[in-house]
């Protein structure tokens, strides 16, 4: 079984495939949210919900936090979680989904979800950064809300060394 190094950090070949499959579903994609629809997300945009996942749960399918009641490679709790699932047609209430299924309930819940002020906080915040560490920052206190010591700069940090990665010269394949 393969390993690679990544900032220090010894990741697995299934980790490897999530991270770049998460990071090249968010890669480009457009907006749909107005007034910022047709906007498409950035490498350093798609490294922040790349490191997004890698805090919350390493890239692990099914892994599930806050005792039980958050889910997917987001940490998605039962009220967001469950409001994509109706929309994209899966289980209300499962809390096991394939990989693709993950990525797709973030998507919609950062770009869809109730279209409200607050999800225009987000969508304004992170196409507003300029590069992965701050888009990490957007992300984490405008969409995951994570509120653990550290989490902010540890997302942040992390997303650079996946921006550093998925660049040309960092050999992580980005495209």
């Amino acid at each position: 079984m393969s390993a690679t190094v990544i900032g220090g950090e010894t990741y697995a070949a299934a980790q490897i495939a999530t991270a770049k499959q998460i990071y090249q579903f968010f890669l480009g994609r457009k907006i749909t949210y107005q007034p910022y629809a047709g906007r498409v997300l950035l490498p350093e945009h798609a490294c922040a919900f790349v490191a997004m996942a890698k805090a919350e749960t390493s890239f692990v399918l099914d892994v599930p936090g806050d005792d039980n009641t958050a889910h997917t490679f987001w940490q998605l709790h039962r009220d967001r979680l469950d409001l994509a699932c109706k929309v994209l047609g899966y289980p209300v209430g499962a809390t096991a989904f394939t990989a693709e299924q993950q990525i797709e309930i973030g998507w919609w819940d950062f770009n869809s979800a109730g279209q409200n002020v607050a999800r225009f906080a987000v969508v304004k915040n992170l196409l507003a950064t300029k590069t992965a560490g701050d888009a990490a920052l957007a992300l984490t206190k405008y969409w995951e809300r994570a509120g653990a010591k550290g989490a902010a700069t540890k997302r942040s940090a992390l997303a650079e060394t996946f921006h550093a990665y998925f660049s040309p010269a960092g050999g992580g394949e980005s495209s």
